[in-house]
């Protein structure tokens, strides 16, 4: 079976950065920052990392709605999550 999840990131871009690396944090993992060179490799780093939280224990919080995200007026991408869960 499989275990989909889809979790809203704030995105910003450090301009006084030569690489204009990106951020991403969430609003529902308490500390959680990635930084990457793309908006394309920073999601997938973010739902890389989100993935090994979940299979390390961490409860998988019930993603934030869009309107809760887009209330704060900040960039934002969703990132996907999908896990293969074996229930015996």
């Amino acid at each position: 079976m499989f275990q989909f999840l889809t979790y809203p990131m704030f995105v910003s871009e450090n301009p006084d950065d030569d690489r204009h690396r990106f951020t991403f944090t969430s609003p529902d993992f308490a500390d959680f920052e990635v930084v990457g060179e793309t908006i394309a490799s920073t999601t997938h780093l973010a739902g890389a990392t989100i993935a090994r939280m979940i299979d390390a224990g961490v409860a998988a919080p019930k993603p934030s709605t869009a309107d809760t995200v887009h209330d704060r007026g900040q960039r934002v991408v969703y990132v996907s999550v999908d896990r293969r869960v074996n229930h015996d």
